[in-house]
């Protein structure tokens, strides 16, 4: 595995697919919608995070966001009890989306591919399940609608700026990782392009 420092700067050289549809951001930047269903992944590449996470169990009614050097990425979430809330770092808070689309619940980390390396009740470290990248395709500030979850909801919505990468879970959900926030991520190397074309997952051992 190689880290994302090291891997190639895109993955797809292709213009993004978007809808007709335009969504202002929290800076009241308007952004084109990516049609997800459209975008190509043929090119991607397999990846996951290589170190574990820091997920606790949230609280009813706490208050998250996600910040970069682009903008913010989302508009705020508040919790309810039980959601599973990732900690990057104090600007780099969120709740993922589960298999099902909802908001995922800390109780049900392992149910969606996540591997618990230690912890208790409330606090524990994850290794993520490995995802399709397409790496640095973002080249303008643009959205994911519907990204955290089903609701039209506007806290539902991601937004990404230019070096972003996109990523495809093994349920087909589409999101983004900004640029600064892939420097976590390492990709699998050794995998091959039947291995992608077929669909099959990378072993990894970090």
């Amino acid at each position: 595995m190689v880290s994302a420092s090291d891997a190639f700067g895109s993955s797809c050289d292709a213009k993004l697919p978007t809808t007709d549809e335009f969504i202002t951001d929290p800076g009241r930047v308007s952004c084109p919608v990516l049609d997800t269903k459209s975008i190509d992944f043929s090119k991607a590449v397999w990846g996951r995070k290589t170190e574990t996470t820091l997920v606790r169990r949230a609280k009813d009614g706490e208050s998250l966001g996600q910040s970069f050097e682009g903008g913010k990425e989302t508009f705020e979430y508040v919790t309810e009890e039980g959601d599973a809330i990732f900690v990057h770092s104090p600007t780099d808070q969120y709740v993922p989306p589960a298999k099902n689309g909802e908001r995922l619940k800390f109780d049900a980390l392992e149910k969606n591919g996540y591997k618990i390396v230690s912890g208790d009740a409330e606090n524990v470290q994850v290794k993520s399940p490995p995802a399709q990248l397409l790496v640095g395709v973002v080249t303008g500030r643009v959205c994911i609608k519907n990204a955290w979850g089903p609701e039209d909801n506007a806290e539902n919505d991601q937004f990404l700026s230019a070096g972003a990468t996109l990523k495809r879970g093994a349920d087909g959900k589409v999101t983004g990782i900004a640029k600064e926030g892939f420097e976590k991520w390492g990709i699998d190397a050794d995998q091959t392009p039947e291995d992608q074309e077929n669909g099959v997952d990378p072993i990894f051992t970090c």
